[in-house]
């Protein structure tokens, strides 16, 4: 067993292949300029650096993109439109409210029903069908920390989202149907912001967790 100097990790080392607990080389290295120097006249190749080296454990560099990136690019992606986009809407709504406007109030209100419906929740899907793909391709065990806070913190959304924030956003279009941007209305979008900003910090701390593969 010796230390991959990639993962950080000790790694099975024969052949020319490097199969470690988070990463595979597909292709030994041949020469000083592909990331092998020689210290000493009897001692050992010691890789410097090969750029064709992933941190997934099942990545082939067969092809130019394996499995395990696909899935972490769209992982990140939608957790970029979620998360991102959840702070975007709670700057835009300091904002719209602080003019007191109700006619633009409102129609912030309908912006924010149909981002909730047909952006944010499509994004938190493909993030948790791409999340379990990672755990599955990249060998992650589901009792790791940041993947179970990650896992709870979405339900925690999800529950919320069916409970909350759609009976609610329900009865904000009716009173604005009924009666525009109210002060019953501006009551209950208040609420839902109240709760966004709590959903809010609980998502950047899965962020954090996941960066840093906190208790992993």
């Amino acid at each position: 067993m010796a230390p991959c100097p990639f993962c950080l990790s000790f790694s099975q080392v024969g052949g020319g292949r490097c199969v470690a607990q988070t990463g595979i080389w597909s292709k030994p290295p041949t020469h000083e300029s592909e990331g092998i120097r020689a210290v000493g006249e009897n001692s050992k190749p010691f890789p410097l650096l090969f750029l064709e080296h992933s941190c997934s454990p099942s990545a082939t560099k067969e092809s130019p993109v394996t499995w395990y990136e696909l899935f972490l690019f769209l992982h990140i992606a939608s957790a970029i439109i979620w998360v991102g986009g959840g702070f975007f809407l709670q700057v835009l709504s300091l904002r719209v409210l602080g003019t007191k406007d109700e006619a633009r109030i409102a129609g912030f209100a309908g912006d924010v029903e149909v981002l909730g419906t047909r952006v944010f929740m499509p994004a938190s899907l493909l993030l948790i069908v791409t999340g379990a793909a990672l755990a599955i391709n990249g060998n992650w065990d589901w009792s790791e920390p940041f993947i179970s806070f990650g896992l709870l913190v979405w339900i925690i959304s999800v529950v919320a989202g069916v409970a909350y924030l759609g009976p609610t956003s329900g009865k904000i279009k009716a009173e604005i149907e009924s009666g525009g941007a109210n002060p019953r209305a501006q009551q209950l979008i208040g609420n839902v912001l109240r709760y966004s900003r709590i959903e809010l910090v609980l998502l950047w701390i899965v962020v954090f967790m996941m960066v840093v593969k906190l208790g992993g």
